[in-house]
């Protein structure tokens, strides 16, 4: 049976990517947050948001990484990834 590559993607980024020791859960998840918020992928941003949290981080390091990234990726990008934590975190 052929997997789809979305099976693959996830069986790869989340059994053995996510699992590596030189990174903890929360430091993956900030840098996956501020690279979402950077490519302007509100979709996928909204459930690492969540994992964010799970992992650690708080409402105001999330909101501080994405306020940082208005410098480097641009005020649009930086406006919705702010709009999608205060509707998926709330206010």
């Amino acid at each position: 049976m052929r997997r789809s590559s979305s099976s693959l993607t996830n069986d790869v980024v989340f059994d053995d990517l996510w699992r590596r020791s030189d990174l903890t859960l929360r430091d993956r998840s900030l840098v996956t947050i501020a690279a979402l918020a950077a490519m302007g992928d509100d979709d996928l941003l909204e459930f690492y948001l969540r994992l964010g949290i799970e992992s650690g981080l708080t409402r105001a390091q999330i909101g501080e990484a994405v306020t940082h990234l208005g410098f480097y990726a641009g005020w649009g990008r930086t406006t919705r990834a702010m709009t999608a934590v205060a509707r998926t975190l709330g206010r």
